[in-house]
């Protein structure tokens, strides 16, 4: 059984790169090839056709001036080319109108040879002639210089020389612009092959820093329990009573291990679009109001208080649980990062039709360059770890999720060590 080589990022990218550069370049070097002989195809079936109406009609304007003596006497028709052959059964093939422009021996030969009927290219040397040779079923009279012949073929030439050059001009010219094509199409493709592997390279990159992130945020937690747990191995004579210390500890630690993983999971299945929204007709006005009951008593246990504005009768469509895990984040964030003694306001309006909620705290602030990367998951910056070191960093990210899930608008406003307020706009 074959080994099966496992690549790296960096060789899974590259490999990817050079496929994907293969296959655009193929695709379009078939496609560029197929306008080129299309555009040969059509200008020499153009030109050919061009030829033979001509031949036709000059046949056509031979033949019914030489009909009759009456006739013939008469003006050949504008644009007639006198190089035109009609067969005698006694004298043989006639050209009653040489043309100096045409190689007489060149005519001969064309003629000593096995001609189809109809339309045919004949090459001789450097020249191509486009022959055009009608078999009668009954003998025609034709009439030249009062002398009539028995006609029973005629063959038509015309000199397509300069015709066919210019075909195998746009022949060469093909060829070249072909050529050309594949080193050009081939730095193209490279780079609309780098340029789309850039969100796969990002997403590598996101899946390999989510898995650092995750095992570090984890290794405490589970770190914790394997401390308490060989503490209570270490004494196994003492209660459970006298060891509740290290016992809370672990339950404390499994807890936290559990709500983790289950935004994790979360999170796992916003990534792969799997976890369905159930849409609604939702009073958001509600659905604030019970957020900011649950939470003012949690706030008033830490000396800080909830303030509420929420205007009656707002509503929306969403998903009224999503919606209420957004608020929660939210106002548990504003909760958390304000002082003793804060104000933390939870506001649901109407504007322009539009419902609106925000929540403004009067917390610890969030920098400026820092306002992008609190919706990263697990970051958190050193003071937001030192006031709440059980904190994943993963609730921002969940509270976008949700956000954008609603297609509505997500906007912070923050001055550090003064407050933040999160307003969210929903198009409604």
């Amino acid at each position: 059984m074959g080994k099966q080589r496992i690549y790296s990022a960096g060789e899974s990218s590259r490999r990817i790169t050079r496929k994907l550069t293969l296959a655009n370049l193929i695709m379009l070097v078939i496609l560029f090839a197929l306008c080129i002989v299309f555009l040969n195809v059509f200008t020499q079936t153009s030109m050919t056709a061009r030829t033979d109406e001509k031949l036709e009609r000059d046949l056509a304007g031979f033949s019914q001036s030489h009909l009759s003596s009456e006739s013939h006497s008469q003006r050949l028709p504008s644009g007639l080319l006198p190089l035109i052959f009609f067969f005698d059964a006694q004298e043989g093939y006639i050209n009653p109108h040489p043309a100096d422009y045409m190689v007489a021996e060149h005519m001969d030969e064309i003629l000593s040879r096995n001609l189809p009927e109809g339309y045919s290219t004949q090459v001789i040397g450097d020249r191509s002639y486009r022959i055009y040779r009608v078999v009668y079923d009954e003998t025609l009279v034709f009439w030249e210089q009062d002398e009539s012949y028995n006609v029973t073929e005629t063959v038509s030439f015309l000199d397509i020389t300069s015709e066919k050059a210019m075909i195998d001009s746009l022949r060469f010219a093909s060829a070249g612009c072909l050529i050309a094509s594949i080193l050009i199409f081939g730095v193209f493709s490279y780079w609309r092959a780098r340029k789309t592997i850039v969100p796969i390279n990002e997403a590598w990159e996101k899946q390999r820093q989510f898995a650092a992130d995750t095992s570090h945020e984890l290794r405490n937690p589970l770190a914790s329990i394997q401390t308490n747990a060989e503490l209570l191995l270490a004494n196994p004579d003492r209660t459970v009573e006298q060891e509740s210390k290290h016992v809370a500890a672990i339950l404390d630690s499994s807890h936290h291990m559990a709500s983790m993983i289950s935004t994790l999971l979360t999170l796992a299945r916003a990534d792969a679009d799997q976890d369905e929204f159930s849409y609604s007709s939702v009073d958001l006005s509600e659905v604030a109001e019970s957020m900011y009951e649950q939470f003012a008593q949690i706030a008033s246990a830490r000396d800080i208080r909830v303030i509420a504005h929420i205007e009656p009768g707002v509503r929306l469509t969403g998903d009224r649980e999503r919606i209420g895990e957004l608020l929660s984040i939210l106002l548990d964030n504003a909760i958390r990062y304000t002082e003793p003694g804060g104000t933390v306001t939870i506001s649901c309006t109407l504007d322009k039709s539009r419902p609106v909620v925000s929540i403004e705290d009067t917390g610890i602030g969030i920098a400026d360059d820092e306002i992008d990367s609190v919706f990263q998951r697990f970051y958190r910056n050193d003071k937001a770890r030192f006031i709440n070191p059980e904190g994943t960093g993963l609730g921002l990210a969940i509270a976008r999720w949700i956000v954008d899930r609603h297609d509505a608008e997500l906007t912070v406003s923050s001055v550090l060590g003064e407050g933040t307020r999160f307003t969210i706009t929903f198009h409604e």
